[in-house]
């Protein structure tokens, strides 16, 4: 092993593969297994080094033959050798190597029971509880390296030839992104079968997938454009095949939703799904050949919640989302990771909304994805959706939800003031012009240029979204009856200690749309948020008077007992006592309703003693509305004193069972009330020290420009 602090993790650009065949043994039985691997190679510039990418492989054989005119001129190797902490195997010939082309040959072998990435093995109980193995991969980012000695980057796209070998009996067959070529059975020797794969469309190697399995399968066409069909397959464990026919459905109607959708054809000639005993994702967006985590897409209508149902929904809309956002276009570098996830993460909501319009999944979008990016955003240890990175731990950093979530978020936001109908078709140019290459941010900002209808530059808009961290809150202000003024600064909790730098000073350009009522009460305008920001309303009396105004008006009563929660969580005393006085009338409040109405604001911080005050005051005013009979009346007061939480307050309560003493229905409430807020002030005797000590520990919410 040799320490060179000088080869970078990152490989030259100038050496890039072409082809790649690859022969795959792995021996299931010792867990090991053994290949080789030649490339075709292009070197544009002079080199005296070729380096690639190993991990955890035991590298036997190097050749390496030159390609001249017709003929192959075997080099001479003055040595090899590994670079650990790189992560990369050096070649060094005798002589410099022209710009050309070259024919690599590597024999290696390596281990299947060391990780759970890469090439490795999964065990799993048939249903004689017998252990059996399968051989399996997972290579992104950066575990290709740990299958076969590669040029492991996602620009290094190359066509693959395969073959793997696998055990003669026991039912075991290979699986891999491409259709089967050739079956050669009693090859390399009589208990074994070699299977050979047909080459594959120029992919990196991330999305290369070997299986080596029994597992069985299910079936079913699905169609493209023009009428072409192609198999889609789910396969399993022989016990688990009758829980794939969920997956196989709605893995056929995603695949016909994004065809469409995108106006481009799945382009290879096969789509498999596996789902694997061990793996460590969710799921992999391997090209033809997809794989899965067994609950992510095994669905059984006995056992399977409705949640698990809608997440194998949810993935297999995100991973064949990848068929063509990652796989057909692949990012230049993992710092545009979120061109793969950001994308998949948003699509995969239209298609399942689509395709299950009764769940309404676009609906879940704001809570599901937008809320969790926004508090992952806005603490000082976030960073920006594109951000340099330069080795395996820094990569593998990033697939966060700053990349996922954010990303999602901004491409509804792009939807949103481009249109729909224009993004889609900026989506679908992007898509054909880099089919099969690789492309970065600005690529996508320049086709979404060329199908938005407004005067806009989305590049300059978008990039105060992607290379700065973070986001605003927008403060909105009424200056007279037409006109807002809209501010913006950094929502940020805590401090940055780090005084952390930004391209924009912490500026956004902001697509603001909005709407207002046209109802004949006063306007009423919201500002529409599709974008990953907070908005912040300059509110008082005035606006409250308009939400009043809405709610006395309303008829609907789903709506209206929204909008009375709504009415009940102004911090405002002055307005809290208005709103308790007008909700005593029943032209307001119906006496249903008004028990609910009271709770709703005592459960406002500003309005709990508001409301016990008022409750003892007109205790005689509720037991003739309601009488002591009444067991709602009964439950209002544990309801009003539920937060109460010191000796005063039980003092208030017990003189206000004595001063009326009758309860009637409400008297084992009255009992409950008094035994929660014991409870309350012994929680507090013994843990306030302690939360005092933790919240003074805790960074403070500030909003910081």
């Amino acid at each position: 092993m040799h320490q060179h602090t000088d080869i970078p993790f990152r490989l030259t650009p100038l050496i890039r593969p072409l082809k790649y065949d690859i022969l795959l043994f792995p021996d299931l039985d010792a867990e090991k297994f053994s290949g080789e691997v030649s490339i075709q190679l292009e070197i544009s510039e002079k080199q005296d080094l070729i380096m690639l990418h190993q991990k955890a492989l035991n590298i036997s054989s190097v050749d390496l033959i030159a390609n001249i005119r017709k003929s192959k001129m075997p080099l001479e190797i003055e040595t090899s050798y590994v670079v650990e902490e790189k992560e990369v195997f050096v070649i060094k010939p005798k002589r410099v190597l022209d710009v050309g082309f070259y024919d690599l040959h590597l024999t290696f072998c390596g281990s299947l029971s060391d990780k759970i990435v890469g090439f490795y093995s999964s065990k799993y109980k048939n249903q004689l509880n017998e252990t059996r193995t399968i051989a399996t991969s997972k290579f992104e980012p950066t575990y290709a390296r740990r299958a076969f000695p590669c040029f492991d980057q996602p620009e290094f796209k190359a066509q693959f030839s395969i073959k793997l070998i696998h055990p003669r009996e026991n039912c075991y067959s290979a699986l891999s992104n491409m259709n089967v070529k050739s079956i050669d059975v009693g090859k390399p020797s009589e208990e074994l079968t070699t299977v050979t794969f047909a080459d594959s469309v120029p992919m990196s190697t991330y999305l290369v997938c070997f299986i080596v399995s029994d597992f069985v399968g299910v079936t079913k066409n699905a169609h493209g454009l023009n009428g072409k069909t192609f198999p889609i397959s789910v396969y399993t464990t022989k016990q688990q095949k009758a829980k794939a026919a969920f997956a196989l459905d709605v893995g056929v109607r995603t695949i016909e939703y994004y065809i469409n959708l995108f106006g481009i054809d799945y382009p290879l000639p096969k789509l498999d799904m596996a789902a694997i005993p061990d793996f460590v994702s969710g799921a992999m967006e391997n090209w033809g050949m997809v794989t899965y985590r067994e609950s992510r897409l095994l669905y059984d209508e006995k056992t399977t919640s409705i949640a698990n149902k809608q997440d194998i929904i949810h993935v297999i809309a995100h991973e064949f989302a990848h068929m063509w956002f990652g796989n057909l276009v692949t990012m230049a570098w993992w710092s545009d990771l979120w061109l793969n996830e950001g994308f998949a993460t948003y699509v995969e909501f239209k298609a399942a909304d689509k395709l299950f319009p009764e769940s309404n999944f676009l609906d879940h979008f704001l809570f599901d994805k937008l809320n969790p990016a926004l508090v992952m955003d806005s603490k000082a240890n976030s960073h920006p959706i594109i951000q340099t990175v330069n080795n395996p731990d820094e990569i593998n950093a990033i697939f966060d939800q700053i990349s996922y979530l954010k990303g999602a978020s901004l491409l509804r936001m792009m939807e949103g003031f481009i249109g729909e109908n224009n993004f889609y078709e900026g989506i679908t140019k992007y898509l054909r012009k880099h089919a099969y290459k690789n492309a970065e941010t600005s690529d996508l900002f320049a086709e979404l240029d060329k199908t938005s209808d407004n005067d806009i530059n989305v590049k300059n808009i978008m990039d105060t979204w992607t290379l700065q961290m973070g986001y605003p809150v927008v403060f909105a202000k009424q200056s007279d009856q037409n006109t807002y003024i809209l501010t913006q600064k950094r929502f940020l909790v805590g401090s940055d200690p780090k005084k952390t730098q930004s391209p924009f000073d912490y500026k956004w350009t902001i697509p603001i749309t909005y709407v207002t009522n046209k109802q004949s009460t006063p306007v009423l305008v919201w500002f529409d948020k599709d974008a990953p920001y907070r908005m912040k309303y300059a509110g008082g009396e005035k606006e409250w008077n308009v939400m009043f105004d809405r709610f006395a008006k309303e008829t609907d009563a789903a709506e209206k007992a929204k909008l009375m929660n709504g009415l009940s969580a102004v911090q405002s005393s002055y307005i809290l006592k208005k709103f308790i006085a007008l909700s005593t009338d029943e032209k307001y409040v119906r006496t249903q309703d008004f028990l609910g109405c009271l709770t709703s604001i005592s459960n406002n911080p500003e309005g709990e003693s508001l409301i016990w005050d008022w409750v003892r005051t007109n205790w005689h005013f509720l037991v003739k509305r309601y009488t002591l009979n009444d067991r709602y009346l009964g439950q209002l007061i544990p309801a009003v004193t539920k937060s109460f939480a010191s000796l005063e307050r039980a003092k208030e309560m017990e003189a206000f069972f004595e001063q009326y003493p009758e309860a009637g229905a409400g008297k084992q409430y009255r009992g409950q009330a008094m035994d929660t807020v014991l409870a309350n002030i012994d929680w507090v005797a013994r843990s306030v020290s302690d939360i005092d000590q933790w919240l003074s520990s805790r960074p403070k919410l500030l909003v910081t420009s």
